[in-house]
């Protein structure tokens, strides 16, 4: 499974000479369903492309990489939505993945920017489909979901419990019928309680995967009555977690489950975007906490006064770098800290490791959403620019 943390670690070692290549490779595609897929058709012209591009000598050092690469494309199952290939002299790291990538190929350092932007679109989160006899507790990522557990309720006049965990889906549940008057309604009481308890098990069990997992979104989905009995079970701080609300039928498949839950996902991480976003140009003003541009945000990144960095997907800058110790700049001339001289970055390879390096959190976020942004990226400083005076001067 493709994550943050190994993409850095492909980032920082893959060194030169690797080729990045994603791909949408969606087999509901009817440019995909030909014999040739249009997708192996694409890679194959922007490699070639590519390297007429390079150099005698750098095409000679590539060339065994790419055929590599090639032949993986050529012969992998069509498997998934998306493909990423990660592919170097001494780097091979290929994922399929449940969702389409855009179709981008480069070469050099490696470019994790289209992987990032996907492991940020579909972040985790957990799914709580219950009823008044059963629940399941599911946790979705990078577009697939799975159960995590099973709480079933079986009502039994001699017991009146219920059973948690796994159980099979077609265990039989069984309840007891009565009649008219006082005894009935003591018994509907009873049973309400049982639900009640079940309920409360179910958000119990639910606040302690968010926990363990470190996720922080919920989407409840099944009966409405029962969602609204669970949300309301919730610890009060877990509230906000949750980003929504779907109905699904009781013995709904995972994948229509999915079906319902992903674009409520989707519509949050997007709103929580366009939030991100705005909250940095409604910041960009004298003594303001935001800043755009790739000049402006690497010279705050290099002062390590940025706390996070957005960046959109497709987001292609200008952006220099020292020679001698790598610290951003806001262009060709010498280098502010050092004097060394000055060489062009390719951006969007640079950023996961400049990040990581002066201890700013990135988000990659989707072109519309970047859109408001000089160059496509920005960020939030640390301290408003009056109050790191302040500190400066002992207030």
């Amino acid at each position: 499974m493709v994550d943050a943390e190994r993409l850095n670690e492909i980032v920082k070692a893959g060194g030169d000479g690797v080729f990045s290549l994603s791909l949408n490779t969606d087999p509901s595609l009817a440019e995909h369903q030909r014999p040739n897929p249009a997708y192996r058709v694409w890679t194959h012209n922007a490699v070639r492309r590519l390297l007429r591009r390079l150099s005698p000598e750098a095409r000679e050092r590539a060339e065994p990489v790419a055929h590599r690469m090639l032949a993986h494309v050529d012969t992998m199952p069509q498997e998934g939505r998306g493909t990423a290939v990660f592919a170097g002299p001494d780097l091979w790291e290929t994922y399929t993945l449940p969702f389409s990538l855009p179709n981008h190929l480069a070469y050099g350092r490696p470019d994790a920017v289209p992987v990032l932007w996907a492991i940020h679109e579909y972040a985790p989160y957990a799914l709580v489909v219950v009823f008044h006899d059963r629940a399941r507790l599911l946790v979705a990522y990078l577009g697939e979901t799975a159960v995590v557990d099973e709480i079933t309720l079986e009502l039994a006049t001699e017991q009146w419990g219920f059973k948690y965990g796994r159980t099979a889906t077609s265990s039989r549940r069984s309840g007891v019928g009565v009649g008219r008057g006082t005894q009935s309604d003591a018994y509907q009481a009873r049973v309400l309680a049982q639900y009640r308890r079940f309920w409360r098990a179910v958000a119990e069990a639910a606040a302690r995967t968010l926990a363990a997992r470190r996720i922080d979104r919920i989407i409840l989905a099944g009966n409405k009555e029962a969602a609204a009995a669970v949300f309301a079970a919730l610890p009060r701080p877990l509230h906000s977690a949750v980003v929504g609300t779907v109905a699904v039928a009781p013995h709904a498949t995972l994948a229509e489950i999915q079906a319902r839950a992903l674009p409520v996902a989707l519509a949050h991480r997007h709103g929580r975007d366009r939030r991100l976003v705005r909250s940095i140009v409604e910041e960009r003003r004298p003594e303001g906490m935001g800043l755009d541009g790739a000049a402006a945000t690497l010279e705050a990144l290099a002062a390590g006064k940025l706390r996070i960095i957005v960046a959109g997907r497709d987001m292609h800058a200008a952006a220099w770098a020292c020679s001698r110790c790598g610290v951003p700049g806001a262009g060709a001339a010498q280098c502010a800290a050092c004097g060394g001289s000055m060489h062009r970055l390719t951006l969007p390879w640079e950023l996961p490791v400049l990040a990581a390096r002066y201890g700013a959190a990135l988000e990659v976020v989707g072109a519309d959403a970047a859109a408001p942004l000089a160059d496509g990226i920005g960020g939030l400083l640390r301290y408003a620019p009056a109050a790191a005076v302040n500190l400066r001067r002992g207030a």
